[in-house]
């Protein structure tokens, strides 16, 4: 019957947070925030950088000390961009970012070829999920907004989403937010009646694992409920019940501009 309530403001984990809490049926754990949309966990650093244009290739931005780039969203327009695989073609390509780890340098080609400084530009400077539930028992997280968590490896951002859910039983995910994760909420491995309720969803793409979700049942999890959530503006699937989902749900869900709904 615990309750941790997190206070209004943007909470930055330095590694994931492991979670493997057991309450009663009628004394669940609670993870919440105090108010919905006002606390925000998030594997994003703002690109407060000095942007220079490369003389000899268009539409190309370097910034440089950038230590650790796992992935780029450009907020206004609602991309998180492709990863290059190095810069001699990203003249070619929009929306791409490329980063050198031995020398620290971020290059960016923005989706209108326009310096970064005219974008908000956030960048994902941890790998990982931000919650992995493992193993955990009567448990709801409630009232937080998740933002910016990707994987290091573009074909594994599944191990990018937000929230992780594994082996655990009876979990409620409500009243939550999720916005340019690799993933908002991935469900997988045994998972026994999980509840994703009420939830926004926009733009949790995973761009190198086509087979990912925004909210994402897998893996042999049963009684799968989807209920009331919003989904929108996804590059991938909006819900997607897979490979071994039992006894599945949805309802009341609205999924708009999704590729696969």
């Amino acid at each position: 019957g615990d309750i941790l309530t997190l206070l209004p403001g943007e909470y930055y984990p330095p590694e994931t947070i492991k979670i493997s809490a057991k309450g009663e049926s009628e004394n669940p754990i609670i993870i919440r925030g105090q108010q919905r949309h006002l606390s925000v966990l998030t594997s994003w650093e703002e690109a407060n950088y000095q942007w220079q244009k490369l003389p000899d290739k268009d539409f190309i931005y370097r910034a440089e000390g950038v230590s650790q780039a796992f992935a780029v969203t450009e907020v206004n327009s609602g991309l998180i961009l492709q990863a290059a695989p190095g810069l001699s073609d990203m003249s070619h390509f929009r929306a791409t970012f490329f980063h050198d780890k031995e020398k620290q340098c971020l290059y960016l080609h923005c989706s209108d070829g326009q310096s970064p400084k005219k974008h908000r530009i956030r960048v994902t400077t941890r790998s990982g999920y931000i919650f992995a539930v493992n193993d955990a028992e009567n448990l709801q997280i409630k009232n937080l907004t998740f933002t910016g968590a990707n994987h290091e490896v573009p074909s594994e951002s599944r191990f990018g989403s937000a929230v992780r859910v594994s082996s655990t039983t009876n979990i409620l995910i409500e009243n939550c937010d999720f916005y340019f994760n690799s993933g908002g909420v991935y469900v997988s491995a045994r998972t026994k009646n999980p509840t994703v309720r009420n939830c926004f969803f926009k733009g949790n793409d995973g761009l190198g694992y086509s087979e990912m979700a925004q909210l994402f049942f897998h893996l042999s999890c049963s009684n799968c409920l989807a209920e009331n959530n919003i989904v929108q503006d996804g590059r991938t699937h909006g819900i997607r019940f897979y490979s071994g989902a039992q006894n599945v749900t949805a309802r009341g869900n609205i999924i708009k501009n999704e590729d696969i709904g």
